[in-house]
């Protein structure tokens, strides 16, 4: 089994969190994602048999990553926040 970490320096991680959700899966024949060869890139929508929405997985995903973390969602804003936080909009 292959673990993964996160390195958080001030803060800032240097390594991410990606979630396929509603991917075009075909891509990944093209590469070894990770450099893990044995393994298979799979979705949400292909694991539960149907699209999911987007919306709805962003805010389950920012309400567990918080709950983990030990961190309040002060309010949810629409589109990416950049490193000045949401003025950056």
């Amino acid at each position: 089994m292959r673990s993964a970490s996160t390195r958080v320096r001030r803060g800032v991680t240097t390594h991410g969190v990606a979630l396929n959700v509603n991917t075009d899966l075909r891509w990944f024949a093209e590469m070894i994602p990770c450099g893990i060869a044995d393994k298979e890139v799979t979705s949400l929508a292909r694991e539960l048999g149907h699209p999911v929405e987007m919306e709805a997985v962003e805010d389950r995903l920012t309400d567990e990553m918080a709950r983990a973390l030990g961190l309040t969602v002060a309010d949810r804003r629409s589109g990416p926040i950049g490193p000045a936080g949401p003025s950056q909009q």
